[in-house]
């Protein structure tokens, strides 16, 4: 009799013992991942859908960034697709009969389902054309963002408060589970590129305990701390002098100077690299002092040249 067929390619396990299939169900998934959806993609208009894409950069990687809404897809389509996809959560943007758009985060499969009301928010479009150099569309949306949550939770809160404790503790274990879990001594603090602010404020016109959360996104760059000033002047007129000859990148020529004073103070003529151009370049903070040091530092030939021919004119 002949020994039946064992498929290769397609079956690896079949022939591997040691090779595990990957598990399937809510415990395979590690990190959550999400659905940006507009809920009636041809009702809630231009700006919304736009709106929502750029919530789909803000929950880069772990979204599908990709996302086509058509017209005939209900929500229980989508719902149904999020097992097999390992869908964690789903944020879903509306408008309302009245023109209100509101905005529901729900977990799957079951729930809960926070719903708020959007009360105004900016595009990511119109914040860049206000900055000067804005920053984004490089390698910033390669890992998660870091979520910070300020005065979610009221000190002294209870079950018979305004906003009861167990749904100030339900939004903050929603907002977290919505984004991986950093490990501050083993992440580089380089990978960390944008920060999510969720910030609870008190709502002004109402006063039955309403609140507002405003929901920020920034792009951070971290730098080394501890430099001195006179290195801080030194790369910042490294920069002017690269975009004064037309170059990029390099290191300046100091082949003909005799020491680096030279290049930071100037020649006789004392044109320099320590100018109000190079100064503005630096970051200002209230919370630097400048020591000066006593150690004794190497005076240039042409310094003490100059020195003594002040020192001898009558």
């Amino acid at each position: 009799m002949a020994k039946p067929r064992t498929k290769k390619r397609t079956h690896v396990g079949a022939t591997n013992p040691k090779h595990k299939a990957p598990p399937t169900g809510r415990s395979a998934v590690l990190d959550p991942k999400s659905m940006v959806i507009r809920i009636g993609a041809g009702e809630v208009g231009s700006s919304v859908s736009q709106l929502a894409k750029d919530v789909r950069q803000v929950m880069e990687p772990g979204t599908a960034s990709r996302l086509k809404e058509r017209r005939a897809n209900r929500l229980r389509d989508y719902v149904t697709m999020t097992g097999p996809l390992g869908v964690t959560h789903l944020l879903l943007f509306s408008r309302s009969e009245s023109g209100n758009t509101n905005l529901r985060v729900a977990t799957t499969p079951r729930g809960p389902t926070l719903h708020f009301r959007v009360e105004k928010y900016s595009l990511c479009k119109d914040v860049r054309h206000a900055q000067r150099h804005p920053r984004g569309g490089g390698k910033e949306y390669a890992t998660p963002p870091l979520l910070i949550m300020n005065n979610i939770s009221t000190p002294g809160a209870d079950a018979h408060s305004t906003v009861p404790k167990h749904l100030e503790t339900l939004t903050t274990t929603v907002f977290q589970s919505m984004f991986p879990r950093i490990n501050p001594q083993t992440t580089p603090l380089k990978s960390i590129r944008r920060v999510l602010l969720v910030n609870r404020e008190p709502a002004t016109d109402k006063d039955d305990g309403s609140f507002v959360l405003n929901f920020r996104h920034y792009a951070i760059t971290t730098k080394a701390a501890g430099i001195s000033r006179p290195l801080r002047r030194l790369n910042a007129a490294e920069k002017i002098l690269n975009g004064k000859n037309g170059r990029k990148g390099g290191v300046p020529n100091l082949g003909k100077l005799e020491d680096i004073s030279d290049f930071m103070i100037g020649g006789e003529n004392g044109e320099g690299y320590m100018t109000d151009a190079t100064s503005g370049s630096e970051m200002d903070t209230d919370a630097e002092v400048e020591v000066l040091e006593d150690a004794p530092r190497k005076v240039s030939s042409k310094t003490r040249a100059r020195a003594k021919t002040e020192t001898t004119t009558p």
